[in-house]
């Protein structure tokens, strides 16, 4: 399945994804304003880690579909604790 990547600073949420047009869509500006998201998560966390975890948590969605919103945000923090810093830059370079 090809999934589109799309930055829209101009949505109202951190990020959104739809199963039907397979379509990933993360506003980087509002991620990378939110205080609760700048802290970072390890000493490898990106410059802007809330971009990141909104990247992480919308494909994550993409994954699967079927997870519930709580599920997804576990997951999330788990995966953000363990990605290696290779891992993060090529996530993030999606969204560029």
């Amino acid at each position: 399945m090809k999934v589109r990547r799309i930055v829209d600073n101009k949505m109202r949420d951190y990020g959104s994804e739809d199963d039907r047009t397979h379509t990933i869509r993360v506003n980087k500006s509002l991620s990378k304003k939110d205080p609760n998201l700048v802290r970072p998560v390890n000493k490898w966390a990106s410059r802007y880690p809330g971009v990141l975890d909104t990247i992480v948590h919308e494909e994550m969605h993409a994954q699967h579909p079927k997870m519930t919103e709580k599920a997804v945000w576990k997951r999330t923090k788990g995966k953000m604790r363990t990605m290696k810093p290779e891992a993060k830059r090529k996530a993030y370079k999606r969204y560029q």
